[in-house]
C-alpha cells in the first residue's frame, strides 16, 4: 500500500490515505486516474476478492490508452513520411476542412507530407488520416501486437470490439483516431463511440484480418498501377519500422511490450 491524501476507505468507508499499490497508477473507462484506498492492511485483505478484478483492469486500461496514444503518434510519423495521397490545396471553412486533389508528377507510388496543407495541428492529424482506416491498422499490426500484449482479449480485437451499449468496456479504435467523427483519440469508452456512430453494436474483426485484407488487396496484380503498388511498398516500410524497434529493444536491453 502506498500512503497519499486521505479519503474513504473502499471497504468500510472510514477515513483513508493509503491507496493500494497493485493499481497506483490504474486508470478509469475515461482515461481519467482511478485510486482505490484503504485505511488499514486488514480493510485491504478483506476487501481483495472484490478489488481484485478492478485492479487488474485499471492496469489493462492505463497500457491501452498509453499505447493507444503510442501507436497513433507512431501512425502519424509513418504517415507523413509514405503518404499516399496527392492533394493539392485544403482550406477551412468554419468546422469544415475542404480537400482538394493536386496532379501526381510522373508515375509516382508515395510522397513525402506537404507541410503547407494545414498549420492546426488536429487538421494536419485529418489529412494524413484521410482514407487511411485499414492502413492504420495494417501497418502497424506488429507493434499494436507488442504494445497490447497481456491485455484481456475483450479490450483488443483488431480495430474494434463488439460489444452492446452500456457495457462500460473501453475500445482501442485504431491508430489513425476517429477523426472521421471528429475524435483525435485511438481509445475511448465503448458508449462514447457507439454515441459518435449512432450505433448499438460495435463490430469486431479477428486480429491480423485488417492486414490480411490490405496486403491482399492487389495480390496477383501482373502489371499494377502506382495506386496498387501502395500496399506493397507500405508492406515493406512496415517491415522496416519493425525491425527498427527491434533493434532498439536489442541495443536498450528494453521492451515495448
Amino acid at each position: 500500500m502506498a500512503a497519499t491524501e486521505q479519503t474513504a476507505c473502499a471497504a468500510c468507508g472510514k477515513p483513508a490515505s493509503t491507496r493500494c499499490a497493485g493499481c497506483i497508477e490504474g486508470l478509469d473507462q475515461n482515461g481519467q486516474l482511478s485510486l482505490t484506498y484503504y485505511c488499514n492492511k486488514d480493510c485491504q485483505r478483506a476487501h481483495w476478492p472484490k478489488h481484485k478484478n478492478d485492479c487488474k483492469l485499471a492496469n489493462a486500461r492505463k497500457v491501452l490508452y498509453r499505447g493507444g496514444e503510442f501507436l497513433m503518434t507512431v501512425w502519424m510519423a509513418f504517415r507523413e513520411e509514405a503518404f499516399d495521397l496527392c492533394l493539392g490545396q485544403a482550406h477551412k471553412e468554419g468546422e469544415e476542412l475542404h480537400v482538394f486533389e493536386g496532379k501526381w508528377n510522373g508515375p509516382q507510388v508515395l510522397v513525402r507530407y506537404q507541410q503547407h496543407l494545414a498549420s492546426d495541428p488536429l487538421d494536419k492529424e485529418a489529412l494524413l488520416s484521410h482514407r487511411a482506416c485499414t492502413d492504420a491498422v495494417a501497418n502497424i499490426h506488429g507493434l499494436i501486437l507488442k504494445i497490447f500484449a497481456g491485455i484481456p482479449k475483450f479490450v483488443i480485437v483488431e480495430a474494434m470490439v463488439k460489444m452492446p451499449q452500456g457495457s462500460g468496456k473501453v475500445i482501442f479504435h485504431q491508430a489513425s483516431g476517429s477523426i472521421d467523427y471528429g475524435q483525435h483519440r485511438a481509445v475511448m469508452p465503448c458508449d462514447e463511440y457507439c454515441s459518435l456512430t449512432s450505433s448499438s453494436f460495435i463490430k469486431a474483426y479477428e486480429i491480423g484480418s485488417g492486414m490480411r485484407r490490405y496486403e491482399g488487396r492487389y495480390a496477383g496484380v501482373v502489371s499494377p498501377t502506382p495506386g496498387e503498388m501502395v500496399p506493397a511498398v507500405h508492406t515493406e516500410i512496415r517491415k522496416c519500422v519493425e525491425q527498427a524497434v527491434r533493434n532498439w529493444e536489442q541495443r536498450s536491453g528494453q521492451s515495448l511490450a
